[in-house]
């Protein structure tokens, strides 16, 4: 099996809750042992839940559109 990189664009904060994160956690921990998994978020406290797995995370900057975001992403995966 090739080893991919698969990343989880997902953000959480006390307004828009935590379901989300949660959901792609469970997922990502499964594919953990056979891929390189990194998670895209804003910066927040309730990013612990993310670091608390070990996941490499990529934060979108203050006031930066996501398609500036994903761009980033992208260039820096490639």
């Amino acid at each position: 099996m090739v080893r991919k990189t698969i990343v989880f664009r997902c953000d959480a904060s006390p307004d828009i809750g935590l379901g989300h994160v949660i959901r792609c956690l469970a997922v990502a921990k499964e594919l953990r042992r056979q891929h390189c998994i990194i998670f895209a978020t804003t910066e927040d406290n309730t990013n612990a839940y993310i670091k608390n797995e070990n996941f490499k995370i990529f934060f979108k900057k203050r006031n930066e559109i996501e398609e500036v975001f994903l761009d980033r992403i992208s260039s820096i995966l490639n």
